[in-house]
Formats: structure tokens, C-alpha cells, sequence
């Protein structure tokens, strides 16, 4: 059975509704099936629908992850992740620096990342929409 040491940065709020994603070192992604009301467990299901894998890990942050079945049925999607991580990050500079003027925030981020993972970005538009709303909220 595989285990994986599960730290802040293997979880990131990606998911459109707010819910939590883990990340493996495989570059695979879990979202919450069950979280138990007794117990601390929670238990984690491949994002893709379909898929078998699943772990199980007590709590959040820092506590060891056990797959009970980690033959996934895709290849794991990199630049996606990384779409959504950079979408992510826009979203939490939109709260932190709400005077920052918009188009600062995305150009910032478009810079930084490879030309595999500008492909797959939303567009200006879309992106802009997004740090508004986000901006808009925190106020």
C-alpha cells in the first residue's frame, strides 16, 4: 500500500464550489468523498469519474496518506493542475490586494508560466472576470 506525507501545499481550494483538492506526487487529483462526523478520517476519490482510486487521511494537514487503490484508468494532466493552481493563486491576490489594479494581477501571473500552460488558461477576459468577482467579494 502506498503512502503519501501530506503537507499545506498538496491541498489547494480548486475546486468552483470551494471544496478542497489533493494533489499526489503523481500529479493525480482527489476530491472528498466522505468525511466522517465521529472521526477525524476523511476520505479522498479520483476527480475523474469513474476512476478507483482512493486514500483515506486523518484530518488536513500533515498526517500520512494511505491509497487503498492507486491503478488509475488516465494519465494524470499536468498542465491542468497547473491551470487551476495559477487560477487559484489569481483568486487569493484578488482578496489580499484589492486596490492592486486587475490587469497587474494577471499579467504578473501569465508571465511566469510555460507556454504548455498559458495554452490552457482561460482567456484575458474570463481571468479578468474572475479577479473582479473575487475582488468585489472581499470587499
Amino acid at each position: 500500500m502506498r503512502t503519501l506525507e501530506i503537507s499545506e501545499d498538496k491541498l489547494a481550494d480548486l475546486n468552483q464550489l470551494g471544496g478542497r483538492i489533493l494533489i499526489d506526487e503523481l500529479n493525480y487529483e482527489y476530491r472528498v468523498d466522505y468525511e466522517s462526523k465521529t472521526s477525524n478520517k476523511i476520505t479522498w476519490r479520483c476527480l475523474v469519474v469513474g476512476c478507483p482510486p482512493r486514500c483515506c487521511i486523518n484530518g488536513y494537514v500533515n498526517k500520512p496518506i494511505k491509497f487503498k487503490n492507486s491503478n488509475h484508468s488516465h494519465p494524470a494532466d499536468v498542465n491542468t493542475i497547473k491551470k487551476s493552481l495559477i487560477v487559484n493563486d489569481l483568486k487569493k491576490e484578488a482578496q489580499l490586494y484589492e486596490d492592486k489594479p486587475t490587469r497587474k494581477i494577471i499579467t504578473e501571473k501569465q508571465l511566469n508560466v510555460s507556454i504548455e500552460t498559458a495554452i490552457s488558461l482561460p482567456s484575458y477576459d474570463a481571468l479578468r472576470q474572475t479577479v473582479l468577482n473575487y475582488q468585489m467579494s472581499s470587499k
